[in-house]
């Protein structure tokens, strides 16, 4: 709890230095006209409309959240290019004037350096949304708006801030000058976030996709299954990604980046149990009350959730897999590799330690999707899909783990072969895209297509799609039109059952290559007496 103290000397410094100057002054000024200019703005078109269609009309009910709305997206817009003009530079600008290396040498330390500047940039942000409460205050005065839906906005946009300023510091403790420490932060954090706010926004203001799993579990009113105000669950997504974000630039600004290796590596077990579990319990409790051959139902099986919530952890598998193999390391990689499943090796950043706390997550997932179907199947014991809750767990969780694993070790190969993290989570992105080709130049057909292309049998290393056609072929009173038309290479054999066997091959193949490649490289690298390194014994 030392880390965010409100009497950090850099959060304090911070303040002072930016409310000192004219420039804090500036961007409220343009912020607030802005804002102003909008509102005008929108004023006028709607009373262009209902001046066509004639006063009276149910338009002159929506005009308070018709503004309130376009002012919401407004706040987001401007929250996505101020914040990261603010942190992107909080760190490269103290290694131009070499004053951080006088930070170092004093007691505080680098989470409470980063977490100073955070909170900085977020309590500057916190200045600007509130100076926009007039503004707001003038929906109130023309109906349609309640403070219940103001301070879901408000939150929410501070939660982004605090996305955004995160991912700035975090470029900015990567980077060395200011200007790229800019771009990269716009072209990493901001492009990326422009379709998915548009998506957010258009789904909270026009009610679209309540009927949608995912749109509901993310933007929806309940939350682990209690009520919450809407955007609550994402907002809480939201600020522990950006704890994440800020932990991994205060490792890399420590000189022993594996001592922030716990808490990372926690905090993200929590992101993922968190999106899993409130996915399940949503996706169940929808499943379970839909009746069997019903034509509105758009969720799909149960299974299929447990599909959507492997991705995440596809996703974050390269992060973790890949790393720096030391000579000390090489030259006894079996011993090394068996360090990684011990209590001290997971809490370590070294590359061994990759594989076991994947899998682990992988394993916990699996556990919270039994316990949210066991729970929704006690809850809907009158349901008739009741029996369908769980689904075919075993075969899908056994591919979930060969899949993690394979791909785990594939990165541990391409690290060591490139000797680069970078260049083997780029390779790793290309993995990703060929598992998106059958899809993408059309190899799976429309059912009644007689062309067939052996793209087609790339689908065997696509676990996501794997685990839901085994969910709808294995699964009864599933309606049909999800099956793919087209036959696999190795039909009749499950699908599921090739790919596990594929996926544990690659895993074997990558780890004797892996083996082999590092025992030729020690030879040739060579070590020191003094080099650091985990500890093997």
């Amino acid at each position: 709890m030392s880390i965010i103290r409100l009497d950090n000397p850099v959060l304090m410094k911070e303040m002072r230095v930016r409310m000192r100057g004219a420039r804090a002054y500036w961007i409220l000024f343009g912020f607030l006209s802005v804002l102003s200019v909008v509102l005008v703005l929108s004023y006028g078109v709607w009373l262009q409309t209902v001046a066509r269609a004639g006063f009276g009309s149910s338009q002159v009910s929506s005009v308070g959240i018709a503004l309130f709305g376009t002012l919401s997206v407004s706040l987001a817009a401007l929250v996505l290019f101020i914040t990261p003009a603010i942190t992107s530079g909080a760190i490269t600008i103290e290694k131009e004037q070499r004053t951080l290396d006088m930070l170092f040498v004093t007691r505080i330390s680098c989470g409470r350096i980063v977490a100073g500047k955070l909170i900085a940039a977020l309590l500057f942000t916190g200045l600007l949304l509130l100076s926009s409460l007039p503004l707001v205050s003038i929906c109130f005065l023309l109906g349609g708006v309640d403070p219940g839906m103001v301070l879901s906005c408000f939150v929410s946009l501070l939660a982004l801030s605090l996305l955004l300023g995160a991912a700035g510091l975090m470029c900015s403790s990567t980077v060395r000058s200011t200007s790229v420490a800019v771009v990269v932060t716009y072209l990493t954090a901001v492009l990326p976030a422009i379709p998915l706010i548009a998506v957010a926004a258009i789904a909270l203001f026009s009610g679209r996709g309540q009927d949608d799993p995912l749109s509901e579990s993310f933007l929806g009113s309940n939350f682990l299954g209690v009520p919450v105000p809407q955007g609550a669950a994402l907002a809480t997504y939201v600020v522990i990604l950006a704890l994440i974000l800020a932990g991994v630039a205060a490792s890399r600004l420590d000189t022993r980046p594996e001592r922030h290796a716990p808490y990372l590596r926690g905090m993200t077990a929590l992101l993922i149990s968190l999106i899993s579990l409130n996915l399940f319990i949503w996706w169940d409790s929808a499943w379970a009350h839909v009746p069997p051959g019903s034509a509105g139902q758009s969720s799909g099986p149960s299974i299929t959730a447990f599909a959507i919530a492997l991705l995440p952890i596809l996703i974050v598998t390269p992060i973790f897999a890949t790393g720096e193999l030391l000579p000390s390391e090489a030259r006894k990689f079996g011993r090394y590799m068996f360090s990684g499943f011990s209590p001290r090796g997971l809490m370590t950043a070294r590359m061994a330690s990759g594989l076991p706390f994947m899998l682990g997550l992988t394993l916990l997932v699996v556990g919270l999707y039994a316990g949210a179907g066991a729970w929704a199947a006690h809850a809907a014991a009158a349901s008739p899909r009741r029996a369908d809750l769980i689904g075919p767990l075993l075969p899908a969780a056994v591919l979930a783990l060969a899949t993690v694993g394979g791909l785990s070790l594939f990165c541990m190969l391409l690290s060591v072969i490139c000797r680069s993290r970078w260049v083997a989570i780029g390779g790793v992105v290309c993995c990703f895209l060929v598992w998106c080709t059958p899809f993408l130049v059309g190899a799976t057909h429309m059912p009644g297509s007689n062309e067939e292309t052996p793209l087609i049998n790339l689908l065997y290393l696509e676990p996501l799609h794997e685990i839901g056609e085994m969910a709808v072929k294995n699964i009864p009173n599933v309606p049909p039109g999800h099956i793919l038309a087209n036959q696999l290479a190795l039909d009749p054999i499950p699908d599921y059952l090739v790919s596990t066997v594929l996926w544990i091959a690659i895993g074997g193949l990558s780890l004797a290559a892996t083996s082999l490649f590092a025992q030729y490289d020690s030879r040739g690298r060579g070590g020191n007496r003094y080099e650091s390194g985990v500890s093997i014994e």
